[in-house]
Order: C-alpha cells, then structure tokens, then sequence
C-alpha cells in the first residue's frame, strides 16, 4: 500500500479516537532518549517502519478474510489454508519491523532452539543477537538488553547461575512495543491454530475467523494511532 492509500485509512479513524489516543500513554511514546530510563513493553517503532508494518497487515487481514470466505461459504478448504500462509507470511514480517522487534524474534528464535531439546544450540544465536543489537540507537535500552543478553549467554556456558529463558524474556520486553507486539504475537499463535485444524480437517467457526481478525484490528488501530502522532509537527 502506498503512503497516499495509508493517509486515506488514517482519515477513516473517529476523529475523537485520534484526539483521544491510545490509553496507554507511556507505550505511544516514541524509542526513549538516550539518558532516559528504558520502560519494558514501550520501544515502539519509528514512522518508516510504522508504514511497513501497516501495508504488512493490510495483506494479513484481506487474506484473513479471504480465507474465511473460500472456508465457510465456497467450502475450499485448500485455498482457504494458501491464504491463512499469505497472512502468515505478512503477520511475521510486520512483527518483526523495527530494530528493538528485529532482536527480539532473534531472542525467540534462540528460545525456540531450547524448546526443541538442546539447550547449547541457543549458543549459535548470540553471535547474531549480538549483531542485531548493535544497530539499535545508543542509549539505556540498548545497553539493559545487552546485559541482559550477555548474562544469558553466561548461564548457557555455565559461567553464572540463573534461568536463561526468563534472562532473555527480560532482554526481548526491553526491545518491543506492546501495543503493536501482543496483539501480533497473540494473532500468530491463532492463526496457526486455525492452519493446523484446517490441515487436519476440522473446520473452524466464523467466531475463530472474527476472533483473529479482531486481533489484528487491535495491532492495525494502534498503528494507524501511532503514525497520526509521527506525522504531527
């Protein structure tokens, strides 16, 4: 979607929406600045990677409904599972817009190789979450997580005590943007739930359909309310 058809949707929203914002104030705040104290859950993407994230749902919601369309009304299952993977494929790009959400599906990724059996396998990760750390902007959030990294890094060597699960889940709050992150996360598990049981031949209800759909509404008004105030002089 171009910038133009994006100003088109902002002009849609309620103006008293607009005036009003999101409620919770502190996650509209923009990346904090460099002396200031990093606050879990408020590391929110910049206009640029606003915009992306926006086009990325706009492809995950048609699809979405789409899908719900082939499933319940044309009984095509088989489209139906093609499109929930076109939604999917826009749903993980959008969560993973922004330099602080880019580490944090790395920090996944690194968890996820636990989950699968082999606790050194999350060591092959650092090197990367490293990397992708170092081209967040200087500051105390950047700093917080990449203690919380290296500490994390130091437990699976065996050189400290501790979790290194809930280390890296403190590192990955630092670096996301709840009001966009939980609903996309949220949105994520749903629609892989709803792929696997249409691969398995159940077949969901139009209220699994419309629970995802509002999911991503939630991600897509915040967005939309986010970008209004990235715009304003």
């Amino acid at each position: 979607m171009q910038r133009s058809a994006l100003k088109g949707l902002l002009a849609l929203l309620p103006t008293a929406v607009l005036a009003l914002g999101f409620v919770a104030s502190s996650s509209q705040a923009a990346v904090s600045d460099a002396d200031a104290e990093p606050k879990p859950g408020t590391y929110c993407p910049r206009q640029g990677s606003v915009f992306l994230i926006l086009e990325e749902l706009t492809v995950a919601l048609h699809s979405v409904a789409q899908a719900k369309e082939n499933l319940l009304v044309l009984d095509d299952s088989q489209t139906a599972n093609v499109l929930l993977g076109r939604a999917g494929t826009g749903l993980a790009l959008a969560a993973s817009r922004g330099s602080g959400a880019r580490v944090a599906t790395f920090i996944d990724t690194a968890m996820a190789a636990k989950k699968d059996g082999d606790p050194k396998a999350m060591l092959l990760w650092f090197p990367t979450l490293k990397r992708a750390l170092s081209g967040l902007p200087a500051g105390t959030t950047r700093e917080a997580a990449k203690t919380q990294i290296a500490a994390a890094e130091a437990i699976v060597h065996g050189q400290a005590a501790g979790d290194e699960i809930r280390t890296l889940l403190q590192a990955r709050q630092l670096l996301v943007c709840d009001p966009l992150d939980i609903p996309m996360q949220q949105s994520l598990a749903h629609l892989s739930r709803l792929h696997r049981n249409i691969l398995q031949g159940k077949s969901p209800s139009a209220d699994d359909f419309n629970a995802l759909i509002g999911l991503l509404n939630r991600a897509m008004d915040y967005g939309l309310q986010r970008l209004v105030k990235l715009e304003r002089p």
